[in-house]
């Protein structure tokens, strides 16, 4: 019985495959199936899966035309079989722990009431170097003065969390297959950096999200990947706009989306840029602290007035 469907988009990953189909070889789980969709790559990758695939039949490999990670995930989960529990789409220059799927299949299975859950990630470099880089168990809340953070043994992880700072990637996340098929899956309108945080968000928004805070996946941060971030904020902007206007919510999801905006912009904003500059001023660095405190006091100051005057500012902004 196939336990979990795993579905990689593959595009010009050569580099990274192997080591990628090693570690899903590994997992002490052995009950996996892995659909690889190679998006119409120009190095070996697609010959480099098709020779793995000939001697394990779990793994099998489709080819397409480019459309994209977005396009590539949707037909991916297309191929998979209809019986399985769980589905994780991971990246093609990532790399399992030989433990994630046990220790996550395990902690889903114990917590029927889960829709999704995710693990932390080790940052790693091309090379295989270990890399500091953000956490996604990172998680704020609203509270009653400001917002607060979230302690690691705090599982639960509303809606509010990956609303305000979601930094959950899709190889660390495993989704119940029923959840996923609830929500509706990939959206490809939404880009390629917001498209796993609006699905996030329509899972948590009506299921329950948990946080397992155990290095389990070994993400790959590196030249081809890292250039993508530079939009990444218009197309996180547009989600924003996108959900508090959005027509698909009932009345009261609307008004409980425009309520955690509004928290998001009041409370976490000021709060992030008074970060910032605090870390800026630690390592001597007065120009950057300076510009982080007065965009934290703007942030004050734009909202308040706006809700002064009986207004709020038209969309989303940083």
């Amino acid at each position: 019985m196939t336990r979990v469907s795993i579905i990689t988009p593959c595009y010009d990953a050569g580099q990274f495959v192997t080591a990628l189909l090693d570690s899903v070889a590994a997992q002490t789980m052995p009950d996996w199936e892995h659909i690889v969709v190679d998006d119409g790559s120009p190095d070996d990758s697609p010959q480099l899966v098709a020779r793995r695939a000939e001697s394990d039949t779990r793994l099998r490999l489709i080819r397409q035309a480019n459309a994209g990670a977005i396009a590539a995930r949707n037909r991916g989960f297309e191929a998979t079989q209809s019986n399985s529990d769980y589905v994780l789409f991971l990246d093609a220059d990532d790399v399992l722990n030989p433990a994630m799927l046990e220790t996550m299949v395990s902690y889903l299975d114990a917590h029927p009431e889960v829709a999704m859950a995710f693990c932390e990630p080790e940052w790693i470099d091309a090379e295989d170097r270990p890399i500091e880089y953000g956490s996604p168990g990172t998680r704020y809340v609203p509270a009653r003065f400001g917002v607060r953070l979230l302690p690691p043994e705090d599982a639960a992880t509303p809606f509010a969390a990956l609303f305000f700072w979601g930094r959950v990637s899709p190889s660390i996340s495993v989704l119940r297959r029923s959840a996923y098929v609830k929500s509706g899956g990939f959206s490809e309108d939404q880009g390629w950096y917001a498209e796993d945080l609006d699905l996030w968000l329509r899972v948590a928004l009506r299921g329950t999200v948990h946080y397992v805070p155990q290095r389990l996946v070994k993400r790959r941060i590196h030249a081809l990947n890292h250039g993508r971030r530079v939009n990444a904020r218009n197309q996180e902007t547009r989600l924003f706009t996108r959900w508090i206007n959005a027509q698909w919510l009932t009345d009261e999801e609307r008004r409980f989306v425009q309520k955690t905006w509004r928290q998001r912009q009041s409370r976490l904003l000021p709060r992030l840029w008074r970060d910032w500059g605090w870390e800026h001023l630690r390592k001597g660095d007065l120009t950057e602290a300076a510009v982080c405190y007065l965009r934290s006091g703007k942030r004050i100051a734009t909202y308040y007035g706006a809700r002064l005057q009986g207004r709020l500012p038209a969309g989303p902004a940083w």
